[in-house]
């Protein structure tokens, strides 16, 4: 699971890189991922980062698909 979650991220982001709009979308299907993971494993230090990840998604995504 790791693997995919890996991948995942390092295509979000050069897809975030080239403006896809829909990027900020794969990036929030990577981030169910990565809670589920977090809980599974009870891995509380990534916490911080999964919720600010999942907001910044969020907001790209709304900003992105409205442009």
């Amino acid at each position: 699971m790791t693997y995919i979650m890996s991948v995942l991220s390092i295509a979000m982001i050069y897809l975030m890189g080239n403006r896809w709009k829909y990027a900020p979308i794969v990036g929030l299907i990577n981030q169910t991922l990565w809670i589920y993971y977090t809980i599974s494993k009870q891995e509380w230090g990534l916490a911080p980062m999964v919720i600010a990840y999942t907001v910044i998604h969020a907001r790209n995504s709304f900003k992105w698909l409205n442009e």
